[in-house]
């Protein structure tokens, strides 16, 4: 489950962004470097907190006993409208525009994405609320699938002969641009 949580599906789609964003390969390697840092610094921070609080309720908890009862439920409700819910929805949306590009009815179709994209949001919420058993088989098939792809990936790259230069844009989906 912590697999999960960490390598986020984001993985597939942001590094081409960040790409695009600077200007060399070392400049690239340092962002990631540095976000790698944040990371570890907010996990040693939240670390620190769970063994301070060893109670469940993560986050809620820390606030609570921090700030009171306000803005730990404030929190919570962020987390399950904003945080939560946009996440879902921004998930679903690139999964949508990826998988568009396999279905003919949904080509060149913003309508067609976002309605993928809610057939998704159901699919996969019908799929945890059977048992939380299925849903946490669900999610570890799915961490399997993604850390499989990331070494496939990389042991394509470095099983590569040529030297790999950076794309001038991100990965849309709309087209090949920014392969060679």
């Amino acid at each position: 489950m912590v697999v999960g949580v960490m390598v986020g599906s984001g993985i597939f789609l942001l590094p081409g962004y960040a790409a695009a964003s600077v200007s060399s390969g070392w400049m690239l390697l340092f962002a990631w470097f540095l976000g790698g840092v944040m990371a570890l610094l907010g996990a040693l921070s939240t670390a620190e907190l769970a063994t301070r609080y060893p109670h469940t309720g993560g986050d809620f908890i820390y606030l609570l006993r921090v700030f009171g009862r306000l803005p730990a439920f404030l929190y919570g409700w962020m987390c399950l409208t904003v945080t939560g819910g946009g996440s879902v929805a921004i998930l679903a949306l690139f999964s949508a525009k990826y998988s568009a590009h396999f279905l003919p009815f949904s080509q060149q179709s913003s309508k067609a994405e976002v309605f993928i994209a809610i057939i998704i949001v159901i699919l996969l919420t019908s799929l945890h609320c059977l048992r939380v058993t299925v849903g946490a088989r669900f999610q570890s098939v799915l961490s399997v699938v993604k850390v499989g792809g990331i070494i496939v990936f990389a042991g394509y790259l470095l099983g590569s002969d040529t030297p790999a230069e950076l794309a001038t844009v991100p990965f849309s989906g709309e087209s090949w641009k920014g392969f060679s």
